[in-house]
């Protein structure tokens, strides 16, 4: 489940890493400076939000499937105001990437950090370091494949439509939230009950 999620999440994110200038450039016509803020602020966006959304998943009691699932719902949201809003002012759009950063590519550094330590703490892999390893190669390699698919299909979709690329990306992150759920589900009743058990204390 997690190996999807990163895939997805990755494809997402590079996506817009890969991608984001060509459409600055050719779709919103933004000259060589507000091409590179448009990059700047889904970079700076990527970072607070790797820590701010790190920071929120500790205070969770270290679970990472709450921040992550509803963090890749709303990412997947902001994806799609960027088809309805291209021809707002560019102060907003960059707002609007800097929030996608924050949220997807915060959430991608998060899983992909995260998920093959989290996994080892697991009844099924504790004390088996070589099946961590394999946990960790799975992780990047479904990653790394999600990124390079996700590439050729953005490439021929953006020949046709631009504001297809953006309801492809939105579709992405939706679907990398899917295997989440049942992580949810099991996380909320631990949290439920180490709040209960703190609470008796």
């Amino acid at each position: 489940m997690f190996a999807i999620c990163v895939a997805f999440v990755k494809l997402s994110t590079y996506g817009m890493l890969f991608w984001l200038p060509s459409y600055a450039e050719e779709n919103l016509g933004y000259n060589n400076t507000d091409v590179a803020f448009i990059a700047i602020s889904f970079d700076v966006g990527t970072m607070l939000g790797s820590i701010l959304l790190g920071l929120l998943t500790d205070y969770t009691y270290k679970k990472r499937s709450p921040v992550a699932f509803f963090g890749l719902v709303i990412g997947s949201g902001l994806f799609f105001m960027v088809v309805f809003l291209t021809d707002e002012s560019k102060y907003i759009i960059f707002a609007l990437i800097f929030c996608i950063g924050f949220v997807v590519g915060g959430i991608f550094n998060i899983v992909a950090a995260t998920a093959a330590a989290d996994l080892a703490k697991g009844k099924a892999l504790k004390g088996n370091d070589k099946a961590l390893g394999t946990v960790s190669g799975i992780l990047d390699g479904s990653g790394s494949l999600g990124a390079a698919f996700g590439s050729l299909i953005i490439g021929q979709i953006s020949q046709v439509s631009w504001p297809g690329v953006f309801i492809f990306l939105a579709c992405s992150v939706l679907v990398s939230s899917l295997p989440m759920l049942k992580v949810l589900f099991k996380e909320a009743k631990e949290i439920r009950e180490l709040m209960r058990k703190r609470r008796n204390n």
